[in-house]
C-alpha cells in the first residue's frame, strides 16, 4: 500500500469544535484516501513512501454535507451522477460529500445502501458518506434502522 506524507500544508480543521482553525500541519494519503490530518505535533505519523514538503500551500479539503448525486425525484434524475459531482466538486476544492439515499417504497434501507454504493464506489474521484432518508416506517425499516447505522 502506498503512502505518501504532505508536509506542512496550511490545513483548515475545526479542532476548538467552534471554528475552523488554520495551521500548518500534516496529511496522510494511503492507498489514495486521505487517512490523517492534524498539526504535525499532535500525532506521530508512520513512515511514508513519498514525503511531499508543501509549506505555505493551503489545503482546505471541504465537506459538502448536503449532496443530491444521480438521485431520481418525481420521475427524473438530479443533473451530476457521482463522476461529474464529484470530478466538479474537487476542482473546487471539496473532498467529501455527503449525499441523500432514498429507498424505494417497500424496499431495504440495506438494498438502497448497497444501489447507492455501486453507483459512488465505480466513478467518485473524492471520499463520500451518506445520509439515509427513511421514506415509510414499518417492522422492517424499524429492525433496519440499528443494522444501517
Amino acid at each position: 500500500m502506498s503512502t505518501t506524507l504532505f508536509k506542512a500544508p496550511r490545513v483548515f480543521t475545526a479542532l476548538d469544535g467552534e471554528r475552523a482553525l488554520l495551521h500548518d500541519g500534516a496529511v496522510l494519503v494511503e492507498a489514495g484516501r486521505i487517512e490523517a490530518v492534524g498539526p504535525m505535533e499532535d500525532f506521530t505519523l508512520p513512515a511514508a513512501d513519498h514525503v511531499i514538503e508543501t509549506a505555505g500551500v493551503l489545503v482546505p479539503g471541504l465537506i459538502d454535507v448536503h449532496t443530491h448525486l444521480d438521485m431520481p425525484f418525481m420521475g427524473t434524475v438530479t443533473a451530476d451522477n457521482y463522476e461529474t459531482g464529484s470530478r466538479a466538486a474537487v476542482c473546487d476544492g471539496t473532498t467529501t460529500t455527503v449525499d441523500f439515499i432514498i429507498p424505494e417504497r417497500g424496499g431495504s434501507l440495506h438494498d438502497a445502501y448497497a444501489k447507492w454504493r455501486e453507483k459512488a464506489d465505480k466513478t467518485a474521484c473524492h471520499d463520500y458518506t451518506y445520509h439515509m432518508c427513511i421514506v415509510e416506517w414499518n417492522d422492517q425499516i424499524k429492525k433496519e434502522v440499528p443494522e444501517i447505522i
